[in-house]
């Protein structure tokens, strides 16, 4: 996707004279569309601005570029609400005037997928048809941004926050949810250059609130592996984050 054709179709949202621009884009390959959002986002962001894909079409793809800040004021507005209520779309809060919606997950988390179908039936009133794969396709699905709502696991590779907030920056390439919060990604560069420890855990719990309250990812669980070593183990290595080196083990006798 060339930047000509982002300046030429969204020009009123870039210039702050509309909240978002619609308009279709030439598309030979999605994944490589993909790429081009991901980038663009990466230089909008700071600027206050998100670049979505809709819809997927032969040949070309439906594209959003809009100023988050800007929709959240316009839907606020009483006339604007009044219109989409005309139009069929109700208050969001009424979460059961969605209908039926399609989860998508692993095989792994069928007991999971089951509970949350349940308990959102008989609590949110949202029937949801349960899609279960392969985990090399969920995680092809979720790159691609294949599906309406995902059930995935992360795992903390170290002892750390920042383990399970790092992917949703809007330049990380895990970041499936397609979440792009310039205030997010300000705090977590804030957080990694940080020489004080209790500033830095500061901001990643603001960061971690911010990513909770104003974005479309649900924390539902969490578990730990525990690891107990040896009193008679000696050359075992810790980096302060709950990695272990044992290249220089040996056991005393």
């Amino acid at each position: 996707m060339s930047e000509e054709i982002l300046i030429r179709q969204g020009a009123p949202t870039l210039a702050g004279i509309k909240t978002g621009s619609l308009f279709p884009c030439p598309c030979e390959d999605r994944e490589d569309l993909l790429a081009d959002i991901r980038r663009l986002n990466r230089r909008l962001s700071p600027k206050g601005l998100c670049l979505l894909p809709l819809r997927f079409l032969p040949g070309q793809a439906l594209l959003y570029l809009y100023r988050p800040a800007g929709l959240r004021r316009d839907l606020r507005d009483v006339q604007a609400s009044e219109l989409l209520r005309q139009a069929g779309y109700t208050n969001s809060t009424t979460l059961s005037a969605l209908d039926t919606v399609t989860l998508l997950y692993g095989k792994s988390m069928e007991q999971v997928a089951r509970q949350l179908q349940e308990s959102w039936a008989s609590k949110l009133g949202v029937r949801v048809q349960l899609e279960s794969v392969e985990s090399y396709e969920l995680t092809a699905r979720l790159a691609s941004g294949e599906f309406v709502l995902a059930l995935m696991e992360m795992t903390g590779h170290y002892n750390d926050a920042s383990a399970y907030l790092d992917p949703w920056r809007s330049s990380d390439m895990r970041n499936y949810g397609m979440q792009y919060l310039n205030a997010y990604d300000i705090l977590m560069r804030i957080a990694a250059n940080s020489s004080s420890l209790d500033a830095r855990d500061a901001y990643l719990k603001d960061a971690e609130r911010l990513l909770v309250e104003h974005s479309n990812i649900i924390p539902l669980y969490s578990r730990v592996q525990p690891y107990v070593i040896r009193d008679e183990v000696r050359g075992a290595v810790s980096d302060g984050m709950g990695a272990w080196y044992f290249g220089g083990v040996n056991r005393v006798s």
